[in-house]
């Protein structure tokens, strides 16, 4: 709905009554990080990194029970790519301002590259999974997403104003992006991915 804007959950019987920002009794509800889309219609609950919902979502997302697994996908270019959702506040302290944004380290390289411009195509097509050859020692990945954070952290900072300050960053997720063989493509000085001969 609205462009991917609105999503629709149904609630197992378990979850039914349990979150103060769904109705009592819903077993369907529909929610939005538009805020203004929220308020012009009051059938769609506000979801955020504060909603106890999500936050039981990204609790579950961590525990041993989800067995969630280290994530590698064919991309583009080969290198680690990181989803954090940053938010600002007003000068009250109320979260005002928020968005998605990827980093992406490319492999061999400590230049981080925030929102990299193939990154929407990741979005929009199919992802295929690969095989782990990009997995690195625990001290690398630990230095990689150091850097990754890094970017994250200064494009915060970037973005305050006088009226708009810092409040909050979350990795949403990771993973490794292997090369498609098929793409023979590479990053240029310009940070831009270019097809290779």
């Amino acid at each position: 709905m609205y462009n991917g804007r609105v999503l629709e959950l149904e609630l197992p019987e378990e979850m039914q009554g349990r979150y103060s920002e769904f109705p009592e009794r819903a077993t369907v509800v529909r929610v939005t990080v538009d805020r203004g889309l929220a308020t012009r219609n009051a059938h769609y609950v506000p979801m955020d990194f504060a909603s106890p919902f999500f936050s039981d979502l990204i609790e579950y997302a961590k525990s041993p029970e989800f067995k969630g697994e280290y994530a590698s996908l064919l991309g583009p270019v080969s290198g680690s790519c990181g989803i954090y959702k940053i938010r600002w506040q007003n000068d009250q302290g109320m979260p005002r301002w928020e968005m998605l944004l990827p980093v992406f380290l490319p492999k061999g390289n400590e230049k981080t590259i925030a929102d990299p411009g193939f990154f929407g195509d990741l979005l929009t097509t199919q992802a295929t999974g690969s095989n782990p050859s990009y997995s690195g020692s625990l001290d690398e990945r630990q230095n990689w997403l150091k850097c990754m954070d890094s970017c994250a952290e200064a494009e915060l900072a970037n973005r305050c104003t006088n009226t708009r300050h810092p409040n909050d960053i979350v990795l949403v997720a990771s993973a490794d992006l292997v090369a498609d063989a098929s793409a023979h493509k590479k990053i240029n000085g310009d940070n831009q991915i270019v097809p290779t001969l």
